[in-house]
């Protein structure tokens, strides 16, 4: 995770999408991932679950968006357990 943003940095970002999908609450959690496909790497901005407790450096595990299909991209996990601070 690369960075957590405000709310109105997030929706300036993805409004093209999340124009278009379904249930998106802009009052949620927003956070700015980079993930490496095949050759290149992407950055996001992803919906944060409330439950969620994240940190920038941690590792997330990320279901991509989809705009066709109405579906932004979301954290769905931590991928290892943050150490005790």
């Amino acid at each position: 995770m690369l960075e957590v943003l405000t709310a109105d940095a997030a929706w300036s970002i993805v409004q093209d999408c999340t124009a278009q999908a379904d249930g998106v609450d802009v009052r949620q959690h927003f956070v700015k991932v980079r993930y490496r496909g095949t050759r290149l790497h992407h950055t996001v901005v992803a919906a944060l679950p409330s439950n969620l407790e994240a940190n920038v450096g941690d590792e997330v595990e990320l279901l991509p968006a989809n705009c066709s299909e109405k579906r932004m991209a979301r954290v769905e996990r931590l991928l290892v357990e943050p150490l005790a601070r």
